[in-house]
């Protein structure tokens, strides 16, 4: 008995474009965090934090491996804190030394250093970034660190939510289109029950051809004849394409399937490919070249699956 087609309902489709944002804020810490997703074959993480979470770094690959398959994922966290008794300024002293140094090396050397020009570099190179830094300090690690999980994971839902929109979208899309290629497999077998009549006599012509400009023996002819059959033959091609739209269907209702969604148009690709180079009617080719346009644009869809 034949297996009922897999509704539409169940098939499952997650993008891995997305865009969420969140802010925190506990004890004189606020914490405002944004994030991003977007395509890619593997798992890309992107961290953008202060430098006083630099500890905090492989805490957060890990929470976001375990949120994320497949896609980049830039996450941006910008840290504010209220309680300014808690601000403390850093000089960077090898760095003014190696800038200033550079500097009025080259001033020197170009005869235009003077008491002026030493005093703008000072002046310059204490505005640097990494020169003079405010560093706000962490006081307590585990609660900043607790908070800074609660501003991901918020961050993260809009994500997942903004990403199950689109992949509905994209599920309602490549469903119509599988639902295509199998018409264009219907349609394919349709035209040959019809055009079964003129196939079997352009097939007759070519093997009466096959005799009489060969002088094969029994044995070779009837070989030759079985191989030209084969190649003109599309049975097994549709049948195989069948199977790899109905297995599309069922890889669809669990995610992340984007890749393996992927490799099967490659195989849906390549029936029909062999279908277009064996079809022996006009109307053959055309349904097969209209079954690879449907492909081509699942496989767009199917790249920005997780």
């Amino acid at each position: 008995m034949a297996k009922p087609p897999v509704s539409q309902k169940t098939f499952h489709a997650v993008s891995m474009t997305g865009f969420g944002r969140a802010s925190v804020e506990s004890e004189g810490v606020l914490l405002d965090i944004e994030m991003k997703t977007v395509n890619s074959r593997f798992l890309d993480l992107s961290l953008k934090t202060p430098r006083s979470y630099s500890a905090f770094e492989s805490f957060l690959r890990e929470l976001l491996s375990s949120q994320f398959h497949r896609g980049r994922v830039e996450l941006y966290v910008t840290r504010t804190v209220v309680n300014k008794d808690s601000t403390s300024v850093l000089f960077h002293a090898p760095v003014f030394e190696a800038l200033y140094a550079e500097a009025t090396r080259v001033a020197k050397e170009q005869g235009v250093l003077n008491e002026e020009l030493e005093r703008s570099f000072v002046r310059d190179f204490l505005l640097r970034r990494e020169v003079l830094e405010f560093a706000e300090e962490v006081k307590d690690e585990e609660k900043e660190k607790e908070l800074l999980q609660q501003g991901v994971l918020q961050a993260v839902s809009s994500v997942k939510a903004m990403r199950e929109t689109e992949g509905e979208k994209l599920a309602q899309d490549l469903l119509k289109r599988v639902g295509a290629i199998e018409k264009i497999a219907s349609d394919i077998e349709a035209c040959l029950s019809s055009r079964a009549e003129e196939i079997s006599k352009k097939f007759k012509e070519r093997v009466e051809s096959l005799v009489q400009s060969s002088g094969l023996e029994a044995d070779r002819l009837e070989g030759e004849v079985a191989l030209l059959f084969d190649r003109i033959d599309i049975t097994e091609e549709i049948v195989r394409l069948k199977s790899h739209c109905e297995h599309f269907r069922e890889i669809g209702q669990n995610s992340p399937n984007g890749r393996k969604l992927d490799f099967l148009l490659q195989e849906i690709g390549r029936e029909l490919n062999t279908v277009a180079s064996k079809a022996q009617h006009s109307d053959l080719q055309r349904l097969a070249v209209d079954g690879k346009s449907e492909m081509e644009r699942m496989k767009e869809q199917v790249q920005n699956l997780e």
